[in-house]
């Protein structure tokens, strides 16, 4: 996966945890229920799966938010925080820093071309 487009994709796991953390809380529910031998190893197995992506999506968030606070430049680092951990549109983001827009996203284009993003 490109840098790119793990940075556009910060928002989705944040939105992705509460829904399988919620998924867990249902598992929980379902485990109650008397379950035969192979339903019970496929429903682990389901289980391990969910835990799995979320500390997955908690690690690949960690690397983006260090790897954009590592940036020397402060505006560079800025720009990025602003538009791919908080979410706001190139728009708001210009508006925001009183830069142009089409500043914002020449600068933006410049840095991720050399950002690396390592989860750990």
């Amino acid at each position: 996966m490109d840098t790119k487009t793990k940075l556009e994709n910060y928002w989705f796991y944040q939105k992705l945890i509460p829904c399988n953390n919620d998924e867990l809380t249902r598992l929980e529910q379902i485990a109650a229920f008397p379950m035969t031998n192979e339903t019970a190893a496929k429903f682990a197995a389901y289980q391990a799966d969910v835990e799995a992506d979320i500390v997955r999506y908690l690690g690949l968030m960690e690397a983006i938010e260090t790897a954009i606070s590592n940036i020397p430049n402060e505006h560079h680092r800025v720009i990025l925080w602003l538009k791919y951990v908080e979410g706001m549109t190139w728009r708001e983001l210009a508006g925001t820093l009183k830069f142009d827009y089409t500043y914002v996203q020449k600068i933006a284009a410049n840095v991720i071309s050399g950002l690396k993003i390592s989860p750990s």
